[in-house]
């Protein structure tokens, strides 16, 4: 915006300025106008939102999560070494705030374990069958809602989510796959475990069956729950 302020200046003539009433001469008056410039407001441009907070998807492999909007990979929270606290954090920017973290207890068949919980999302320290010095990831929820209400969808390398039928996972290669339990009574209820991305084909001494990677277990034909790392022949 400019301002309009008048600067007057009076040029005196002399000798050349015209005739007054007596015969002398008259100073002849100019006004010059000036535009002074005035510093012009400009508004503070919004910041951009961090990239986190606009991840819509999180694809669990056998070595991470991998966080991404569209096609597009926005972060990696890798499992072997990962740090519990700072990937909590980064979860946080994602889904929002989770639940207080919870202690679970150990016993024959459950690894103690400190983990975060966005509904039945969890992600913690290891579990029974995961390597030392690694974290774990479980959900049971095809989705994570955020507080805006949008939501986070969590699927296999392969775009499964839970509650979505397991065709796929069927399909993978016998040495992949248990489904020793399907046609088991109702207490079971037709469970099949499959190991959708291998990691590797032994255990951390080398012995067999030691399959490990991320696991998608199926009740009745249709995704129960994803979790990583793990072994196919975790039945706890």
């Amino acid at each position: 915006m400019l301002a309009t302020g008048l600067m007057v200046t009076l040029l005196a003539t002399g000798c050349t300025g015209s005739a007054g009433a007596d015969g002398g001469a008259t100073a002849t008056a100019t006004a010059t106008v000036t535009a002074e410039a005035t510093p012009t407001a400009t508004s503070t441009p919004e910041a951009a939102p961090d990239p986190l907070a606009t991840v819509d998807t999180i694809v669990v492999s056998g070595t991470g999560l991998s966080l991404r909007r569209g096609d597009a990979e926005i972060a990696m929270l890798p499992f072997a070494g990962g740090d519990l606290g700072e990937q909590a954090a980064t979860l946080e920017t994602v889904f929002g705030a989770p639940g207080e973290p919870a202690g679970v207890e150990g016993d024959h068949c459950v690894e103690p374990q400190t983990r975060w919980a966005w509904g039945e999302t969890y992600h913690g320290t290891r579990a029974l069958s995961t390597d030392e010095e690694s974290l774990v990831f479980l959900t049971y929820d095809d989705a994570v809602t955020r507080p805006d209400g949008s939501e986070v969808r969590i699927e296999t390398t392969g775009g499964l989510a839970v509650g979505e039928v397991d065709d796929p996972f069927r399909a993978l290669p016998e040495d992949q796959k248990d489904e020793s339990w399907v046609e088991s009574d109702t207490e079971v209820g037709g469970r099949a475990y499959y190991l959708y991305d291998v990691v590797r084909t032994t255990d951390e001494a080398g012995f067999e069956p030691g399959k490990y990677g991320a696991l998608g277990v199926t009740e009745g034909g249709v995704v129960d729950r994803i979790a990583a790392p793990t072994s196919l022949y975790d039945y706890c």
